[in-house]
């Protein structure tokens, strides 16, 4: 496993955030539902790896997702709009 890719990751902060960058935005390009899936996947897997890389649990996130429906909406939801500057 020392050779592995995602050790390569672990041991690469740079690496993963770029590859992480790189399949959302092919994830948001993606023009059809199978290429959706496998970007989709790509995302969740170098998500995965960060998460991993700080020793969070998936059970971490989904306490967070769970919380967030709790929350009381104050703000549409919309995209927050680009930060200017001076």
């Amino acid at each position: 496993m020392a050779k592995s890719y995602t050790n390569r990751l672990f041991e690469d902060p740079k690496l993963l955030n770029s590859k992480i960058l790189e399949e959302a935005h092919e994830l948001v390009d993606a023009s059809d539902r199978a290429h959706v899936v496998k970007e989709a996947a790509d995302v969740i897997y170098f998500a995965s790896v960060l998460c991993a890389r700080e020793g969070i649990r998936f059970s971490e996130i989904e306490r967070e997702l769970d919380l967030r429906s709790l929350r009381i909406r104050r703000r549409k939801g919309d995209a927050k709009p680009p930060m200017k500057s001076d």
